[in-house]
Parts: C-alpha cells; sequence; structure tokens
C-alpha cells in the first residue's frame, strides 16, 4: 500500500506492552459528542461524534477476530499419541483463543456507515506465514475482502433494557460509535464436543428420559460403556465454552 500510509501513532500502537497494555486496562471510554443527562458523572461533550477511522476499525476487527493461518493443533494426547493429533475444531487460527480450536463464531459489525458481516470463520489462511504473515497491509487486505455489507445506516437497537444493560445506554450505538456484534454455533459446538469426548474415551447417555443412546453398542472399542456422561452436561458444557469464546474475542 505504500510507504507512509500509516497516521502518526500508528507504529506506537503496535510497539505497545502487553503487560502494559492488561495492567493499564481502564475503561476511558466518554467519546466525543457524548453526553450523561445526571448523576454523579453528568457531563455533556461540547465537540461532534468523530468516528473511527477505516484503518482504525480494520485494528479492531482484525483484533477480534483476524485469522492467523494454519493452526498448530493440539500437540500432545496420549490417546492418540504418536499420531497426528485429531481433535481440533477448526484446521486455521484466529486471534482469540477457543477450546481444542472449536471457533465457532462470527462478528456483526455496526457503525454509522451501515450493518456488516465479518466471516473469518472456517477461513483458509488468509495470509502466507512465509511471505508476510506479519505484513499489516497484506493482513488487513485480506481481511477487509471478508467483510460483507448487510444494510445502510447504523443498526436500530432501543437505548434501554434488555436491548441494552442500563449502564451502557448512554454509550452504546451512539452516532461515532462501533458496535460489535459476536454470534456463537452452539450447534457446531456441540456437535464438536461430541466428537471430542468420544475421541477421548466417553460417550453420553439420555439423562433427560433417563436412557442409553441406542446403536451405540459396535463402538464400544472407542469408550467406556460403565462411564457415561449425561447428555445435559454436554449440553451445559457447549454452551458455557461458545459463551467462554465470544467473550474472548470481545
Amino acid at each position: 500500500m505504500g510507504e507512509g500510509k500509516f497516521p502518526p501513532g500508528f507504529e506506537d500502537a503496535l510497539e505497545f506492552p502487553l503487560i502494559e497494555a492488561l495492567i493499564g486496562r481502564r475503561a476511558r471510554r466518554f467519546l466525543l459528542g457524548a453526553s450523561i443527562s445526571k448523576g454523579a458523572f453528568a457531563f455533556k461533550s461540547r465537540r461532534e461524534p468523530l468516528p473511527l477511522t477505516e484503518l482504525e476499525r480494520m485494528m479492531i476487527l482484525l483484533s477480534m477476530a483476524g485469522n492467523t493461518g494454519w493452526n498448530f493443533l493440539i500437540p500432545y494426547n496420549e490417546r492418540y499419541a504418536p499420531s497426528l493429533p485429531n481433535y481440533a475444531g477448526a484446521a486455521g487460527g484466529r486471534t482469540f483463543p477457543s477450546s481444542a480450536g472449536f471457533h465457532t463464531s462470527e462478528i456483526f459489525f455496526t457503525d454509522d456507515t451501515g450493518v456488516y458481516f465479518f466471516a473469518t470463520r472456517d477461513a483458509p489462511p488468509l495470509v502466507d506465514r512465509k511471505k508476510g504473515a506479519h505484513d499489516l497491509d497484506t493482513l488487513l487486505d485480506a481481511h477487509r475482502s471478508r467483510i460483507r455489507k448487510l444494510a445502510d445506516g447504523r443498526l436500530h437497537l432501543p437505548a434501554r433494557d434488555p436491548h441494552i444493560e442500563s449502564h451502557n445506554t448512554w454509550v452504546v450505538n451512539r452516532p461515532g460509535s462501533l458496535l460489535v456484534i459476536p454470534a456463537g454455533d452452539v450447534a457446531q459446538h456441540q456437535i464438536a464436543n461430541l466428537c471430542y469426548y468420544l475421541q477421548n474415551g466417553f460417550c453420553l447417555y439420555n439423562d433427560v428420559h433417563g436412557e442409553r443412546i441406542q446403536g451405540l453398542e459396535r463402538y464400544r472399542h472407542l469408550f467406556d460403556e460403565n462411564n457415561l456422561l449425561p447428555l445435559s452436561f454436554i449440553e451445559q458444557y457447549s454452551l458455557m465454552e461458545c459463551t467462554t469464546e465470544l467473550v474472548a474475542s470481545c
């Protein structure tokens, strides 16, 4: 994209220390153009709303749902060693953690320009690590191609419970802001967990109806039939893991 594309201060952002980011993190989020009408922190900005630049927006999206190329699988489990690891849920890595590499989530986002879908789940490596995986221009260009516009204008969300939590109604989805909405696929997460547990020697029974699952007899060599797990546990576990992944992406 050429030398000098990035604005002043951008190199500082790239070099900002991880520990400083963790220890110094605070909710400094009084955006330009915002106002709090009452209370101890009542204040009205004298400035007009200032949206993120396209580059700033892409940096946030890249950090939340970026594609990092082929992952390194799960290095070791005595049940499959020395064979290749067999239960990573996805072949591609992303910029946030997910149990066993399931990575079942996607994100939507909205700002003053429209509503968008940013698809990076199940994407092949967007950048070859040997040919510029850490080159920011290349990464941003590759991820821009994954964005699809769904509608013009900002997504309408009533500024009240239950649409927006009460302590955030003054700041979320306001003019000039970027709102990112992660969406998890619990069904895919459940299927991945069923495979994961079976590959680790566990199978299920239907504890809701108190029944064994029919047809499992032929697969007794894969699991301990005297140590079955309740189906409701796996469902709750999948919901918890999927929710954790959504939080991690934020």
